[in-house]
C-alpha cells in the first residue's frame, strides 16, 4: 500500500469523525436547546464549510483524481460539487429551523436536500463512469490491412488499391 493509499484512510477518518461529532454537536444542541442561538448555528455553518472542503476537494486533490481531466469529467466534478454544497446547505437550513414545526418552508428545505442528494448521487456516478483521457481508444493513424485507414477523429476511410500493381 502506498502513501496515497494511507492518505486516503486518514481522510476517510477525519471525514467521518467530523460528522460523527457533527450529530453529536446536533443532538446536544437540541437537548439544550440552543439551535436557535447565533453561536450555535456559526459553529455548524463553519463545520459544514470545512468538511465540504475536505470532502469535495483536499481528499481528491491529495488523491490524485483531478490529473488529467477531460473537460467533460471536469464539468461533471464540478456539478457533483455544486450539488453536494447545496445538498449541506439545505440541511443546514432544516437543522437550524427545526424547531420550526408549523413552518412550512422547514420541510421545503428538507425536500430540496434530499432532491439535491439524489442529484449529487447521479453526477459522482457518471463522473466516475467516465473515462480518463488516456482511456480513451486512440488511432494511430497508420494504415490499416484492408485500406482501412484510421484517423484521431473517428472517421474511416476507405483506400482504393492500386489495380495496377498485379
Amino acid at each position: 500500500m502506498g502513501n496515497r493509499g494511507r492518505s486516503n484512510y486518514v481522510f476517510d477518518i477525519v471525514i467521518f469523525s467530523m460528522l460523527i461529532l457533527a450529530v453529536i454537536f446536533i443532538i446536544v444542541g437540541a437537548v439544550q436547546g440552543i439551535i436557535g442561538t447565533s453561536y450555535f448555528k456559526i459553529i455548524l455553518g463553519v463545520w459544514i464549510v470545512a468538511l465540504i472542503v475536505i470532502n469535495d476537494f483536499a481528499e481528491p486533490y491529495n488523491m490524485g483524481e483531478f490529473d488529467n481531466l477531460s473537460m467533460r469529467r471536469s464539468r461533471l466534478y464540478l456539478l457533483y460539487a455544486v450539488c453536494d454544497a447545496v445538498f449541506y446547505a439545505f440541511l443546514y437550513l432544516f437543522i437550524i429551523n427545526i424547531n420550526k414545526y408549523s413552518e412550512p418552508l422547514h420541510y421545503v428545505f428538507l425536500g430540496l436536500s434530499i432532491a439535491s442528494f439524489v442529484g449529487m448521487l447521479m453526477f459522482r456516478k457518471r463522473f466516475k463512469d467516465e473515462p480518463d483521457k488516456d482511456e480513451r481508444p486512440s488511432y494511430s493513424g497508420a494504415y490499416v490491412e484492408g485500406g482501412i485507414r484510421s484517423d484521431d477523429d473517428d472517421i474511416k476511410v476507405m483506400i482504393l488499391k492500386d489495380r495496377t500493381s498485379k
